[in-house]
C-alpha cells in the first residue's frame, strides 16, 4: 500500500480529485499563519529577511505565499503531497484580496473580533492587518514531492500541524540535513495530550484516550462496540506507527540529536471561556458520543488529573501535568 493510500485511509484526504484553492482554505490557514506570524515577530525571528524557505505539508502555498506578500524570503517553496489546483499567482492573489476586504470592513465596524479557534482578540495582529500593496510581488513553487526527495539548502523552515505526519527520528534528521548554518526550524504542533487533538479520537471522556498505550486501549474500544481497525489506524497515523507519543521534552531532545538548539517555545492553553465557545469535539471524532461536548481538563478534577498523570508515567516518564492542558505548542530551533 502506497503511502498515500494509508494517510487517505486514516484522515479521509481524497488523493484522486485535486483540491481547489478557495477563500475558506484561506481564511483557515490564515488564522494559523496569523498566530505563527506574531509568534516569530515577538521571538525576533522576523527582523531579518530569510533567502530560502520550505514549507512541509504546506497545503496551497499560503505560508509560502503570505510570506513573500510580507518581504520575509526571497524565495519560497511548499511542499504536499497532495494534488492541489488553482495555486497560481492570479487565483492567490483573488482570494487575497477578498479576505482582506472582509477583514477591513471587520475591524472597521467591529473593534473587537475574535479570531476563531485561537479564542483571542487582537485587531493589531498580521490578521487584520495585511498590506493593501504587498511589499514583495509572491511567485508560487509548489511541489508534490515527497519530502525525502527534497534536497537543496534552506534558511528557514517551517512545520504547521503537520508535524505528526512524519516519523519523528526521519523528519529531525532530514530537516537538519536541509537547513543551513544558523538556519531556522519552526513547528506548531497539535498536542496528542491535549483530550482532543488531531487523531480524531475521543473516547467520551478527557484522557481516556492518553492514558493508555493502544494494547491497554483495546478492551475499552470493545466495550464501547467502536470500530477497532478504524481507531487503530487514526491512533497510529500520529508520527506514523510510534506507540508512545511525544511530549515537548521529546521533540527538544531528538531535536539536540540531530544539531539542533533549542530557541523558544510556547503553549497554548485555552481557558475554559474558550473552550466553553469552541466546538470542542468535532462530529467526525470516532468515539464521540451526545455527551462528549465542553469535555475539557479544566472539567477534571486535580486528584483525578493526579491520577491520569499517574497511569501515563508508566509508558511516558515525563508526562508533567502542563501536558494535559497544551492545545498546540510553538517550537523554533537552530541549526548549529
Amino acid at each position: 500500500m502506497k503511502y498515500t493510500d494509508k494517510i487517505k485511509e486514516v484522515r479521509g484526504y481524497d488523493f484522486i480529485k485535486k483540491i481547489a484553492l478557495d477563500i475558506k482554505s484561506f481564511a483557515s490557514d490564515m488564522k494559523h499563519f496569523g498566530s505563527c506570524y506574531n509568534f516569530l515577530f515577538k521571538q525576533g525571528l522576523l527582523t531579518k529577511k530569510y533567502d530560502r524557505h520550505l514549507d512541509l505539508g504546506g497545503a496551497h502555498g499560503h505560508f509560502s505565499f503570505l510570506l513573500q506578500v510580507m518581504n520575509k524570503v526571497n524565495y519560497s517553496l511548499s511542499v504536499d503531497k497532495r494534488p492541489f489546483i488553482k495555486t497560481d499567482n492570479f487565483n492567490h492573489f483573488l482570494i487575497y484580496y477578498r479576505f482582506l476586504i472582509r477583514r477591513k470592513i471587520t475591524k472597521l465596524f467591529r473593534s473587537k473580533v475574535k479570531l476563531g479557534k485561537f479564542g483571542y482578540t487582537d485587531t493589531n495582529s498580521i490578521y487584520f492587518n495585511l498590506p493593501l500593496i504587498p511589499k514583495k510581488i509572491p511567485k508560487i513553487s509548489y511541489t508534490l514531492k515527497d519530502i525525502y526527495d527534497v534536497k537543496g539548502k534552506y534558511d528557514l523552515v517551517t512545520s504547521v500541524s503537520t508535524l505528526e505526519y512524519f516519523k519523528m527520528k526521519k523528519i529531525f534528521k532530514k530537516v537538519s540535513n536541509l537547513l543551513n548554518k544558523n538556519g531556522v526550524f519552526f513547528i506548531m504542533v497539535d498536542y496528542w495530550w491535549y483530550p482532543a487533538n488531531s487523531s480524531g479520537i475521543y473516547l467520551d471522556e478527557p484522557f481516556k484516550l492518553q492514558r493508555n498505550n493502544f494494547n491497554k486501549l483495546k478492551k475499552t474500544i470493545k466495550n464501547k462496540n467502536l470500530d477497532l481497525n478504524e481507531i487503530k489506524r487514526r491512533y497510529f497515523y500520529y508520527h506514523v506507527g510510534l506507540d508512545t507519543k511525544p511530549t515537548i521534552d521529546d521533540y527538544i531532545q531528538l531535536a539536540y540529536k540531530n544539531n539542533l538548539r533549542l530557541q523558544s517555545f510556547e503553549r497554548h492553553v485555552p481557558s475554559e471561556y474558550i473552550e466553553s465557545r469552541l466546538n470542542f469535539i468535532p462530529k467526525d471524532f470516532v468515539g464521540s458520543g451526545l455527551n462528549a461536548k465542553n469535555k475539557s481538563p479544566n472539567k477534571v478534577k486535580i486528584k483525578d488529573l493526579n491520577k491520569i498523570i499517574k497511569d501515563i508515567k508508566k509508558f511516558q516518564k515525563n508526562i508533567k501535568i502542563e501536558d494535559l492542558f497544551t492545545h498546540y505548542t510553538y517550537l523554533i530551533f537552530q541549526k548549529n
